[in-house]
């Protein structure tokens, strides 16, 4: 299995650490957080790609310093 399939659950949990981190985040906080901590793709068309790769750890620092 791969794709979407993967990785909407994947991202689902690291909503869940992110939520545990900081209860009183609003999805704009986590979508931004998100987003700031991704691990970019080097060398591809975000536009095609995505924006990259999560990373739990960052998203989680990223919303608890915003």
């Amino acid at each position: 299995m791969s794709g979407t399939s993967m990785a909407t659950p994947i991202c689902a949990g690291i909503v869940a650490l992110m939520l545990q981190a900081k209860p009183t985040a609003t999805p704009d906080e986590i979508k931004q957080a998100l987003k700031d901590g991704a691990d970019l793709w080097k060398g591809r068309d975000p536009n095609v790609y995505g924006a990259g790769y999560v990373n739990a750890k960052r998203a989680v620092e990223r919303l608890r310093q915003g």
